[in-house]
């Protein structure tokens, strides 16, 4: 998706917003329908384009919903392939297919996703959220840092140590983002 007049935030949250009304009424129902907010991580590379290609087209593989990426009919994946063109294509196809071989792309988007490659920050059931004072507590006691903000002033090699340890701990790249001042694409590569 690209901004123009909106941005991406809030069509998706119009999008959320006038489903769950529609959901609600349908169902006489009322309240929330979705528990936490969407979320996004920039695509700025290739590379990192082709991971999220391959983890969303195996989404349905992993779920056990079919047994191969081809099989799940509501995937824009046949467009890569060239079996389905449509008159309005889902996916801007033309401009990665001239970047990368087909056959290529359909062998490792066809290869499971490792079990534990975690490709996007998404919180999950199994990992417990940490407050700030949890964070702050930890750089305090662990490294004796006792406000977040230092972390970005502090030398480079000291610092990824620090934001690598945090991260270990449970903080997500976003609240660690936020807290220390450091940006989400350096805390991202590390």
């Amino acid at each position: 998706m690209r901004e123009r007049e909106d941005t991406v935030s809030e069509v998706v949250k119009r999008l959320g917003i006038t489903y769950a009304h529609y959901f609600n009424k349908k169902y006489g129902r009322n309240g929330h329908l979705f528990q936490d907010r969407f979320r996004s991580e920039p695509v700025d590379n290739m590379e990192y384009f082709v991971i999220l290609l391959r983890y969303i087209h195996q989404n349905p593989v992993k779920s056990g919903i079919v047994e191969n990426v081809e099989g799940y009919p509501w995937s824009s994946w046949n467009e890569y392939t060239g079996k389905c063109v449509l008159g309005n294509a889902l996916c801007a196809v033309s401009s990665v297919l001239t970047r990368l071989d087909r056959q290529d792309l359909m062998e490792w988007v066809g290869t499971p996703v490792d079990e534990h490659n975690d490709i996007i920050d998404i919180d999950t059931e199994e990992r417990r959220s940490l407050s700030d004072d949890d964070i702050r507590t930890f750089l305090l006691n662990t490294h004796g840092i006792a406000n977040p903000l230092m972390v970005q002033s502090l030398e480079k090699v000291r610092r990824n140590y620090v934001l690598k340890s945090v991260k270990g701990f449970g903080a997500g790249i976003r609240q660690l983002a936020r807290l220390t001042g450091v940006s989400f694409g350096v805390i991202q590569k590390l």
